[in-house]
């Protein structure tokens, strides 16, 4: 009975033991997923091109080669059976600087491609290499069907929290207002994607046993972070397996031996993976465990690696590359949206159709490309970048072309051949600058603006043109449809130039109304009737600019003794600020392309040497010009600008220009200095540290610790920056034209950072010193509002700031024939937009598929029904609702996800959690389950809830009908189509200038530095094999001249010593022998 009692307690303890062990999953076997994957760069210590060629097609050809022959091995690149894409963009996009419509951009010219060409939709991804995560990362691969993201660039100390938490994976929500519908499941690298050191093909010199040890220690070590017995391994790093067969051989040789001891090294699983397997597997475990997984809301800005390696300088790297971008986005948007309207109103008869979508996919890759997180960062070889330079060039010619051709098409009637050829082209096109003395008797130019938002606007444009002054006051602008002369007013780009018949760039100001995605048409010319004095700007010269006052409809500005804002009272409300505007720049020895370390700041472009006032009805503008040469160039410019106008209706809108304080600058970097603008808010009545930044689809907060360095408070902002002040009701947004870096130094201050320079590398892998010593010319825009104001409108006002309207132009003869043979307008929608509904994306893929995406930016549901959307012009047809890339949702997780992520994990919070900075500001409520239920995918109606992007593919025809617009036109024909893809209207050799007060055009030629890149390793390894020994043998040689020299004189000192005492003894004796003498 004892023995029985006994043997009972023993089974009770073994099974209690396995059970207590099974939970606390010490005795659980691990499921080791090696995932063997090559990091191979778009861009940065050699072009695209050049990797491809040296690297990257030996890697994809010696992988395929090795997986043909072993079923076993697995290549995590794209998934092909045993090959697995990752992410599947076209590159890994930067998380800080690149904009959101250019990330889905690249990210949906990849899921496209690969569905189009493998038949085969991305499900994971694999983010390893930016430099920090932005916070709409979850929400955008969530809405393209991505399951799980692998992660690796966080803080040195971040992650050595999430270590000891256990917080290595997590769930992260992108933004409170979508909540679920913006999670995914993520994991975080230990350390760096490269190889354990330990059993890395090219570092590790141990031996198979050691190396097995080594790395069953090492992962012992990594089970301690995680949430289960499941655990990723990569295999790999920058560019490596090329030798595909030798890293697939070194590798058998370890886990071969692993694999046969795999019971002692409490090993369930070890093999070759795809990310999907290991996601899956490890999406089961925790279910099986019924874990509780750290839920994170922020973001991970900034990346640091060491107490002075904050990487947050790249957030204002290269800032002329960074608004080359930016402008080539804008331009291809408005070519994709214009072309997508010529083609679907293309008669069905016609022989020559408009065909462009080669250029298109073109500029879609360059846009893409220029997102890699070593691109738009500005931190590859400078050669690198004037490459990517001249490939947005070839974006601009291509897509100027597509607009020209577009609005030929849309606008010309079917006799337009009686326009008679001008420059051998009858074509309207891009210049840059206006040649007014060029126009004859009969001559005008005809100017084409377009307007790439979905709704109508009405606001400032400017024109730039060169003439003699004398002619200014008989220029007339008209707007066709109306036939009616519109005011303008006249800048000269340089005002000291006083003489009338020297000809001058001026800028040309007017206000022109638009329709959404719209065209209209105006008119400039010389009228020799007309004798205005009044179009030209009044020019003032001044040395008290403390003494002058603008007003507009909303604001009153005053200024202070050099020349910067110093006061703003807003009009309607009454209130009334001080601001401090100022330049400045930080001394600064340290740092590099990536890493931020300022030194000293001093306060610059201080006392201008000339000022100068403009004003007209338009415009009121305060020029400040530094370091005035003898042939009229300037080192540096401010303007401070206003825009006017004279409502008549008496409740009018402001207009988008309006709502703006303008502040342009125009100046060169300097070696080791880091430029910035500040706004300082004087009797700013919360004492705290808050402030905000942009995402690209909301704001985030902003927490400015006074206990950390500034580079740890530098934030990346996309579009603008802001303060808000409750207890006053007051917001102040600061607006930019790229994506910069930005901070809050003080209690209602904003600090952004506009150019740096370094003279040394920062030992980031670049090995190259950011020596940027090229002109930025930008603007900022500074809007004071009530919160309320500012909120509803803060988004749709940068929208409007983003894209603004562009033209092109055509220089013709004969008003009669050009009304004859041209519509004055173009207009598709029935209606604007809401005002909270922003079109993102109207573009037309292969087979005139045509892609559609909006975008909900505010706090209510807005319902848009697409019978009522475009006018009776356009017939729509196949309406269906997709995923982000515009691939169907139906066969994608996006239904399903909220079942994976929610219902099978519970989520913890973690007020500890190092982060503090990058939640949310607002949280927009709305039924998340009826959204669901309202996913109508096809039909015509659909409600968009805040915060949401809708994206759909449709089919849009002529519906041969031709009330699209209005007047003098042969409206009884369909359209007919020429065929002009063959003319090229865009002189790339002509000046770009950034803004209409630039005085010098764009200039690359600043990033094109030695030449190619050239992988000097075994250059440098001969010369290491040949200098060492010489210098080892130099140093023998060096001891041995050295050692014989001390010994020799050594030898002569001791015979000189010898001999002075021998000198010493007989000078005694003699002396002896004196005193001798003496005493006898």
């Amino acid at each position: 009975m004892r023995k029985v009692f006994i043997v009972f307690i023993f089974f009770i303890l073994y099974f209690s033991f396995i059970i207590a062990n099974a939970n606390l999953g010490i005795k659980k076997g691990l499921k080791v997923f090696l995932i063997p994957h090559s990091h191979c760069d778009g861009g940065w210590l050699q072009d695209f091109k050049s990797y491809y060629n040296n690297k990257v097609q030996y890697i994809l050809t010696g992988v395929v080669n090795e997986l043909n022959k072993d079923k076993e091995k697995k290549f995590n690149w794209v998934e092909i059976k045993q090959l697995s894409f990752i992410t599947g963009g076209l590159v890994q996009n930067d998380e800080a600087t690149a904009n959101i419509d250019d990330i889905i951009e690249q990210m949906t010219q990849g899921h496209l491609w690969l569905k189009e060409n493998l038949n085969y939709t991305v499900e994971y991804a694999w983010q390893i290499d930016p430099f920090g995560y932005s916070s709409i990362t979850p929400t955008l691969f969530r809405k393209m069907g991505i399951k799980g993201l692998v992660i690796n660039r966080v803080s040195n100390s971040v992650k050595n929290y999430m270590r000891q938490n256990r917080a290595m994976e997590f769930i992260w929500r992108g933004s409170d207002t979508l909540s679920s519908d913006s999670e995914i499941i993520v994991s975080t690298l230990d350390d760096h994607y490269s190889y354990p050191r330990m059993i890395d093909p090219y570092k590790s010199k141990l031996s198979v046993k050691k190396k097995v040890e080594k790395f069953v220690d090492f992962l012992n070590r990594l089970s301690t972070s995680r949430n289960t017995n499941v655990l990723m391994v990569q295999l790999g790093d920058d560019f490596l397996w090329s030798d595909a067969e030798k890293e697939f051989r070194i590798a058998q040789e370890w886990l071969d031996v692993v694999k046969s001891k795999k019971q002692k090294y409490n090993i369930e699983e070890i093999k070759f993976a795809t990310l999907s397997e290991y996601f899956e597997e490890l999406n089961n475990q925790l279910e099986i465990d019924k874990k509780q997984l750290f839920l994170f809301d922020k973001d991970f800005f900034p990346y640091e690696t060491g107490k002075n390696d904050v990487w947050s300088g790249y957030f204002s790297t290269r800032p002329v590359l960074k608004k080359q971008i930016r402008d080539s986005s804008n331009l291809l948007r408005h070519s994709e949206i214009i072309y997508t309207f010529a083609k679907a109103l293309e008669s069905n008869t016609t022989s020559s159709p408009l065909d462009f979508q080669s250029h298109l996919n073109d500029n879609r890759n360059i846009i893409s490309l220029s997102q890699h997180h070593d691109i738009v960062t500005g931190t590859s070889r400078s050669y690198v970048l004037y490459d990517q330079f001249k490939k947005l060039q070839d974006l601009s010619l291509k897509s100027y072309n597509i607009i020209s051709n577009s609005i030929e098409s849309l606008l010309s009637n079917s006799n337009n051949d009686a326009i008679p050829l001008h420059n051998g082209q009858n074509l309207y096109g891009l210049d840059t600058c206006l040649n007014i003395i060029d126009l004859g008797v009969d001559d005008f130019y005809s100017l084409v603006f377009q307007n790439s938002l979905g709704w109508s606007t009405k606001q400032h444009v400017s024109i730039r043109i060169k003439s003699p002054k004398k002619l200014i006051p008989q220029l007339e602008f008209i707007e066709a449809s109306t036939n009616k002369t519109l005011q303008i007013q006249a800048l000269p780009i340089r005002p000291f130039i006083d003489d009338e018949n020297t000809e001058q760039e001026y800028n040309l100001i007017s206000i022109v109304n638009i329709d959404a995605l719209g065209l209209n048409s105006f008119i400039l010319k010389i009228n020799s009737q007309l004798n205005n004095p009044s179009i030209l700007s009044k020019i003032t010269k001044t040395n008290n600019p403390d003494q002058l006052v603008f007003s507009s409809r909303k604001y009153k500005i005053e200024f202070d003794m050099n020349g910067f804002i110093k006061t703003i009272k807003h009009l309607s409300t009454g209130h009334s600020k001080t601001i401090e505007q100022s330049f400045n720049q930080y001394k600064s020895k340290k740092g590099g392309a990536y890493i931020l370390n300022p030194g000293k700041r001093e306060r610059v472009l201080k006392r201008a040497d000339q000022y100068y006032i403009y004003d007209g009805p338009l415009v009121s503008q305060l020029n400040l010009l530094y370091g005035i040469e003898s042939n009229f160039n300037v080192s540096s410019i401010v303007i401070q600008r206003l825009y006017k106008h004279q409502e008549t209706s008496g409740n009018e809108d402001y207009l988008p220009t309006e709502n703006i304080i303008e502040t342009g600058y125009s100046f060169k970097g300097e070696i080791n200095r880091e430029k910035t603008i500040n706004y300082k808010v004087e009797a700013f009545s919360e004492n705290n540290s808050l402030f905000f930044t942009d995402n690209g689809m909301e704001n985030r907060i902003r927490y400015y610790d006074s206990s950390a360095k500034r580079p740890d408070n530098y934030y990346p902002a996309l579009h603008f920056s802001k303060l808000t002040d409750t207890n006053k009701n007051e917001q102040f947004t600061i607006y930019i034209d790229r994506s910069l870096g930005t901070t809050s130094p003080s209690t209602g201050e904003i600090e952004i950072m506009l150019h740096r320079s370094m003279s040394k590398d920062d030992s980031k892998g670049l090995s190259w010193p950011n020596r940027d010593t090229s002109r930025s010319d930008g603007k900022i825009y500074f809007n004071f509002d009530t919160i309320e104001a500012a909120k509803s409108n803060e988004k749709k006002l940068g929208y409007q700031l983003d894209h603004s309207p562009i033209y092109m132009v055509k220089k013709l003869s004969n008003l009669k024939n050009y009304f004859d043979s041209y519509k004055t307008s173009f207009s598709p929608l029935l209606k604007d937009l809401p005002n909270d509904i922003h079109l993102m994306t109207l573009k037309t893929y292969s087979n005139d598929k045509i892609g559609l995406r909006f975008f909900n930016f505010y706090k209510n549901s807005q319902n848009l029904n697409f019978n009522n959307l475009f006018k009776p012009s356009f017939k729509i047809n196949n309406i269906n609702q997709t995923n982000l890339a515009f691939l169907d949702s139906k066969d994608n997780t996006q239904k399903t996800q909220k079942k994976s992520f929610l219902d099978n994990f519970s989520l913890r919070n973690d007020l500890n959690f190092p982060i503090k900075s990058g939640k949310s500001e607002n949280k927009y409520i709305f039924n998340h389950l009826q959204n669901l239920n309202n996913n109508n995918y096809n039909t015509n109606n659909h409600n968009i809830n805040p915060l949401e992007i809708k994206s759909f593919t449709l089919h849009l025809k002529n519906n041969n009908t031709n009330n699209i617009i209005t007047n003098h036109t042969n409206s009884n024909e369909n359209l007919k189509i020429k065929k002009y893809a063959s003319y090229l209207i865009f002189d790339k050799n002509k000046a770009l200038y950034t803004y209409d007060f630039s005085v010098y055009p764009v200039d690359f030629s600043y990033y094109n530095d030695r030449g190619t890149y050239v992988d000097n390793t075994l250059r440098n390894i001969l010369i290491l094999s040949i200098s060492i020994p010489v210098v080892v043998l130099s140093l023998v040689i060096l001891g041995i001249v050295l050692y014989k020299k001390k010994k020799k004189s050594k030898k002569l000192q001791a015979t000189q010593n010898n001999n002075n005492n021998s000198d010493n003894i007989n000078n005694k004796n003699v002396d002896e022998e004196k005193n001798e003498n003496i005493v006898k």
